[in-house]
């Protein structure tokens, strides 16, 4: 489902400056004890509201808590799937327990993506949030997430499958 104008947009869309910084910010990989100590913190002293809708904003725009949790359970999936039909007990009941344990642990999961959002975007000021948020939730901004994330789960699926059988 390439369209190579609509791809155009949101590469453009990707290259303006606010989008730039705050991709700094997203592939910047944390410091475990970093993390929880900021996590720890807000639990004494939370986000401002306003800071809280605007992590809420970038999050349904961006997906990135329903994506995280959908990429880390097809892969669990796929792997659980393809263990159970190497080792021969590929079992309707086996495979409804590995889905019914993946959905707790998806909501859980979901919890944890939304709290270490606000981790990744600590150094971003309440305006650039916004912005940011703007920029995603346009009608590029929203195609381009889709189709990545989509297309991402097809290489999960497949090469979670593949490692479970190996």
């Amino acid at each position: 489902s390439f369209e190579p104008i609509q791809f155009g947009r949101f590469i453009t869309l990707l290259r303006q400056p606010i989008a730039e910084k705050m991709t700094k910010l997203e592939v910047q990989t944390p410091q475990p004890e970093a993390l929880k100590q900021y996590l720890d913190g807000l639990k004494t002293k939370p986000p401002s509201q306003d800071r809280r809708v605007l992590i809420q904003r970038i999050d349904i725009a961006t997906g990135s808590s329903e994506w995280g949790a959908d990429m880390s359970m097809a892969a669990v999936r796929s792997m659980a799937e393809g263990a159970l039909e190497a080792s021969g007990r590929a079992t309707k009941d086996a495979l409804r327990n590995v889905e019914r344990e993946m959905t707790q642990e998806r909501r859980q999961m979901q919890a944890q993506i939304r709290s270490q959002l606000f981790y990744v975007y600590r150094d971003a000021s309440d305006a650039e949030l916004k912005q940011y948020a703007e920029l995603l939730e346009s009608e590029t901004g929203r195609w381009g997430t889709t189709m990545l994330s989509n297309a991402l789960k097809s290489v999960i699926d497949t090469s979670g499958r593949e490692l479970g059988t190996d």
